[in-house]
C-alpha cells in the first residue's frame, strides 16, 4: 500500500535488508502489475549482521552473523540462494527489475548513492543502529517530496522493541526535520513522508 502511494513520486525504489526476500518478491510483482517504470535496488550484506552497537542491546540479544542463515539453518542467505528463492516466486521478466547490491551499507551505499538521482520509496529493514544511521544520512537528501520511508523495525515502544537501535537512529536523525509521521495500521511500524 505505501509503495503504491509513491507511484507518481519521482525516483528509484530502494530496499535495505533483503532477509528471506519476501518484500523483494512482493515489490517485483507490484512493479510488473502496476507497470512502474522505476529502478529498484535491494541492499544486503548477505552475511547477516555486522558489528552490534551498545544502542542495539535488547532482549533479542543480536549477534554478529545473525540473519546469515534461515531460521532452522537449512540454507545460507547468500546472494545466490536469495536469487534462487526469488526466481521460484516471480516471473523471469519481473526479476529483471531488481538490482542486488551486496555488502554492508556502510561500504556500498556511499558509492551507489552517487548513481541515484532521486528516491521515491525506501523499505528500511536493517534492524540495527548503524545501518539506519548510514541509510538516513545518505538517502534523505535524494528522497523526493512526498517520498516515503517504511521502517520495519521502528515500533512505538523502545522497551518492547527487539531492535531499539533502529528507533534511536530515527529519533536522532529526524530531531529537527519537517516530516509527516504515520503508523502502519497492521503492525504499528513507523512511516515517514518528506514534506
Amino acid at each position: 500500500n505505501y509503495l503504491l502511494k509513491t507511484v507518481y513520486v519521482k525516483g528509484s525504489i530502494l530496499e535495505f535488508g533483503v532477509g528471506r526476500a519476501r518484500s523483494v518478491i512482493t515489490t517485483c510483482h507490484l512493479i510488473n502489475e502496476y507497470k512502474i517504470k522505476k529502478n529498484y535496488l535491494a541492499f544486503d550484506s548477505f552475511e547477516g549482521f555486522g558489528n552490534i552497537s551498545s544502542k542495539d542491546r535488547s532482549y533479542r540479544n543480536a549477534k554478529k552473523g545473525d540473519w546469515s542463515n534461515s531460521p532452522k539453518k537449512q540454507f545460507k542467505y547468500t546472494q545466490e540462494n536469495i536469487k534462487k528463492i526469488v526466481s521460484y516466486h516471480i516471473y523471469k521478466k519481473n526479476f529483471q527489475n531488481v538490482k542486488f547490491v551486496k555488502g554492508f551499507v556502510e561500504n556500498t551505499l556511499p558509492k551507489e548513492i552517487k548513481k541515484i538521482k532521486s528516491i521515491s520509496f525506501i523499505n528500511l529493514d536493517l534492524d540495527l543502529y548503524s545501518g539506519h544511521k548510514i541509510v538516513l544520512e545518505n538517502t534523505w537528501g535524494k528522497l523526493s517530496k512526498n517520498g516515503l520511508i517504511y521502517f520495519d523495525d521502528v515500533i512505538p515502544s523502545l522497551k518492547t522493541s527487539p531492535f531499539p537501535g533502529a528507533a534511536i537512529a530515527v529519533k536522532e536523525f529526524f530531531k529537527n526535520k519537517k516530516i509527516r509521521r504515520f503508523t502502519c495500521n497492521l503492525r504499528k511500524n513507523l512511516i515517514i513522508q518528506k514534506i
